[in-house]
């Protein structure tokens, strides 16, 4: 489906913006739109691109724990010809509109749309917020194939800093990301412990197990070959144990395959 820009600019220059038109999009491999945590209280939608763009359209869906906050503008939206318009309907969803009233595009390239901040209203199990209805359009108003990424943590989640003060371990993020069609994935421990390091698609299910023994504190790392694997996003899951039987820590991150 195709967005007319050029009938939203034009309502947006005649009768202001009074909504926000939400339509489905295909969600590919290319250009990708993914929600940032960027500390506690602040999150980024950022948008990496390799084809021109001239408006973005999508709403952010949180779950009930979550209150979205107005959004403002990221880095590159910065230039006045850039309208960025939002609209929330309830605290757990926000609208937005990225439009270019000048000839002046999305080069290829990424960095951060919006920037907003969030607030916690109740303890829950799981919190998400995740980009919903996502419409990109070339100068030629042409929609693009856009993978959509979004965010979901724990109640209380494992930082890396959480990680450093209790001297425990390290999942450091997997290097080249995205890959293709492999990646390392590196980890730190500071005991000796027993180390399970496996990799899940988005189902839920185990692709493969890397790592599965005890290991000596140190620096290591190992490489996950995708060759065999589709496209899509899988998560490096690393399950840590210190020989005493301590409390088993787990800490996940999430990769992108790329063909």
């Amino acid at each position: 489906m195709v967005l007319d820009v050029k009938y939203l600019k034009n309502k947006i220059i005649t009768k202001g913006m009074t909504t926000l038109f939400i339509f489905t999009a295909p969600m590919l491999a290319g250009n990708m739109l993914s929600v940032v945590r960027k500390s506690s209280s602040i999150l980024e939608v950022q948008f990496q691109n390799t084809d021109l763009v001239d408006g973005l359209q999508f709403s952010l869906r949180s779950s009930s724990d979550i209150a979205l906050s107005t959004p403002g503008r990221g880095d590159r939206v910065l230039e006045p010809s850039w309208i960025v318009e939002s609209y929330k309907p309830n605290d757990s969803t926000v609208n937005v509109l990225i439009l270019n009233l000048q000839q002046e595009w999305l080069e290829s390239g990424s960095g951060s749309l919006i920037r907003l901040s969030y607030g916690s209203r109740e303890t829950a199990k799981e919190s998400y917020v995740t980009p919903a209805g996502v419409i990109v359009v070339t100068p030629q108003c042409d929609s693009l194939n856009v993978t959509v990424d979004g965010l979901r943590w724990s109640d209380h989640p494992i930082t890396t800093e959480a990680i450093d003060n209790n001297r425990s371990f390290i999942l450091e993020q997997n290097y080249p990301n995205p890959f293709n069609p492999s990646t390392v994935i590196q980890y730190q421990l500071s005991a000796v412990s027993d180390v399970r390091l496996s990799v899940y698609d988005m189902l839920g299910r185990e692709v493969t197990t890397l790592v599965n023994g005890t290991k000596e504190p140190g620096y290591y790392n190992t490489t996950f070959d995708g060759s065999k694997l589709s496209s899509g996003i899988y998560f490096a899951r690393i399950a840590v144990q210190s020989e005493d039987g301590g409390k088993q820590i787990v800490q996940i991150r999430k990769m992108l395959l790329t063909k």
